[in-house]
């Protein structure tokens, strides 16, 4: 009777040690592939703050937010041709599988980019100064200063979400631009920054 249970046994022992061993597998995949896709992600994310940085927009728009406070008419255009967003166009389908806090941020993030692109495109809504309402061009500026500052700071925050795969964001060369120390405390006090526009 042994003789019969022992092959069958041995079998289903078999087949159980070779199910667990690739849920064990699959599982391991699945965390691997999740911390890749948002490392990819975050890396864009620094990517694009450094160039936004190093282009120094948050400047320009400070300087073009002063140039229209004194009464003169100016607007910040940029003509950004290439697509910057690829790893998130091509990742986008993959966010359900990150924390939502992340998410939250990460698409808050791109929306922002993408808005703050519209805004200074040569072909967007202010790009002819001259003609524009003098009020409303000072409230897109602001705005625009807002939401770069927004933009900057969220971009701060989500290059920690990998912890150590990837912290190194550079603290900002030189003196800080003043809406974005104007943001950070906003922040410090409960909102995302964006609120900064009067």
């Amino acid at each position: 009777m042994s003789g019969v249970f022992l092959p069958l046994i041995s079998a289903l022992f078999g087949a159980l040690t070779a199910g667990l061993v690739k849920i064990v597998l699959d599982a391991r995949q699945r965390r691997h592939d999740r911390a890749s896709a948002l490392v990819a992600i975050v890396s864009e994310v620094d990517s694009i703050c450094r160039l936004v940085r190093h282009q120094r927009y948050l400047e320009g728009a400070e300087a073009v937010v002063a140039i229209n406070e004194s009464g003169e008419k100016r607007s910040l255009t940029a003509d950004i041709r290439a697509d910057y967003f690829t790893v998130f166009n091509a990742l986008a389908n993959r966010l359900g599988e990150q924390d939502p806090e992340h998410v939250r941020d990460i698409v808050r993030f791109y929306a922002y980019c993408k808005s703050a692109k519209d805004s200074i495109h040569p072909d967007g809504v202010f790009a002819n100064p001259a003609e524009a309402d003098a009020s409303e061009l000072l409230n897109a500026m602001i705005n625009l200063r807002a939401l770069l500052g927004a933009m900057l700071l969220l971009g701060e925050k989500i290059v920690t979400f990998p912890g150590d795969l990837m912290n190194h964001f550079d603290p900002w060369p030189g003196d800080e631009p003043k809406s974005l120390t104007e943001a950070r405390a906003a922040v410090a006090g409960g909102t995302d920054g964006s609120t900064l526009a009067h």
